[in-house]
């Protein structure tokens, strides 16, 4: 599932190459949080753009909040899917 969440020209997630960033995310992300940003992951293209922007932001928010380190030049969409990305990659590592 982690290509279904990761936009065109995604290939790179720089959560999931810092062992640091990708610790935190897998320590600070609960489950409702992760159901929330899986959902959001997977509709995003039927959202309408504000409402798309709006949800985005919040979750991006959340992440940073609990300390989810968010690398500079990320919008609030591309921070949620590579944080997303990377929690369904150490899943399916774990099946």
């Amino acid at each position: 599932m982690p290509e279904a969440v990761v936009p065109p020209g995604g290939e790179y997630n720089s959560i999931q190459e810092d062992p640091r960033a990708r610790a935190i995310t897998l320590r600070v992300v609960d489950p409702r949080l992760r159901e929330l940003m899986v959902s959001a992951a997977l509709r995003r293209e039927g959202l309408e753009l504000s409402a798309r922007l709006d949800l985005f932001s919040r979750l991006a928010a959340e992440l940073e909040a609990r300390g989810v380190p968010r690398p500079p030049a990320l919008s609030d969409e591309r921070f949620v899917l590579s944080a997303t990305a990377a929690l369904l990659r150490a899943e399916s590592k774990h099946r």
